[in-house]
This record gives structure tokens, C-alpha cells and sequence, in this order.
């Protein structure tokens, strides 16, 4: 539904008609785009490792995925809980950075190795920022354990890392949230 809201919106933003061909006012697109992406057939450059050039966008989605298992979604709702919750969710987000070198380099392609470098180099400056964010919570919390500091934010406002040391927190804050947008590219 979101979908089919942004396409509509930006085709009025654009001066056009939104999807209006499949279904009531274009309802169905969404769906008849799904079943093409679903149903493509996957190209890889000639000259290319075609091991590496499959297992380097599945390693970028094993480990985000692997990185949010740690995170509680509730009370006593969560995949994963263990004592170094945090350092986990740092660790797999971080090997991110294989994936994006090891596209680059199995394309065996020199502008596309020398693409995958400078995107690597990005993304360790941002997750360098990403991890000070990350120790100023550890260091107000006093835990690494994502679903103790769940339970301690929840007690009470106050106790949010920016409003509990207001100062400190809430350069983490912005500092870890700038990092992990510029994290998403």
C-alpha cells in the first residue's frame, strides 16, 4: 500500500499519471512489478567470478539480517539474546564491507574494483563514528545486553541515553544516527 501511495504521490509531484493501468487506480502494480523482479533471470559479466559475483550480495543480506537478530522488538520478544548484544549488531554490520569489496572485485573489472574500494573506505569511516555512538550507550547503560537497555529505557523517559546523560547523549545520538544513514548510502 505504501508503495502504490509513494508511486501515486510522486507521479502527482511529477505532473503525470501515478500506475494507473493494473487493477482500480493502478492497485495491482505493485503486485505485477513484484512477480517481474521475482521472475528475472540474474546476468553476470562475461569475464566475471561467478561464485563471487552470487555470494557477495547474499553475504551483505545474511549479515544485516544476522546484525538485527540481536535487536529486541519487544519484552521477551527477540531471535538472538546474548550478553554482547551490541558488539554482535557492531560485528555483523561491519562485514558489510567483504560483500560491497568482494562485488567490486569479482566483477573483474578495474572501475568496478576501484568502486567497491571507495565504497568500503566509506563505509569503515562511518561505522569508526558508528562505534563511538555505541560505546557513550554502553558506557550510560553499563550493559552491551540490547535487551537490558530496552528494559531500562522503558521504565521511564528519563532514562533514554540522550535525556540520561544530556550532554554526552545526545552527541552519541546524533553522531550514531547521522553514521547509520550515511551507513544505508
Amino acid at each position: 500500500i505504501l508503495t502504490w501511495f509513494e508511486r501515486r504521490l510522486l507521479g502527482v509531484w511529477q505532473d503525470r499519471y501515478g500506475p494507473n493501468r493494473l487493477g482500480p487506480f493502478g492497485a495491482l502494480q505493485v503486485a505485477a512489478d513484484m512477480i517481474k523482479l521475482l521472475t528475472k533471470h540474474d546476468w553476470v559479466p562475461p569475464f566475471a567470478d561467478r561464485a563471487v559475483f552470487v555470494f557477495a550480495p547474499t553475504a551483505i543480506v545474511v549479515a544485516m539480517l544476522l546484525g538485527f537478530a540481536v535487536v529486541p522488538f519487544g519484552p521477551n520478544l527477540y531471535i538472538l539474546d546474548i550478553n554482547i548484544g551490541l558488539l554482535f549488531f557492531l560485528g555483523m554490520t561491519s562485514l558489510a564491507v567483504y560483500s560491497v569489496m568482494l562485488g567490486g572485485l569479482a566483477s573483474n573489472n578495474k572501475y568496478a574494483l576501484l568502486g567497491g574500494l571507495r565504497s568500503a573506505a566509506q563505509m569503515v569511516s562511518y561505522e569508526l563514528a558508528m562505534g563511538f555512538g555505541v560505546v557513550a550507550m554502553f558506557m550510560t547503560y553499563g550493559t552491551t545486553r540490547l535487551d537490558d537497555i530496552m528494559q531500562i529505557q522503558s521504565e521511564s523517559i528519563l532514562n533514554w541515553g540522550v535525556l540520561l546523560s544530556p550532554p554526552v547523549g545526545l552527541i552519541a545520538f546524533v553522531l550514531f544516527w547521522v553514521s547509520a544513514f550515511a551507513e544505508c548510502n
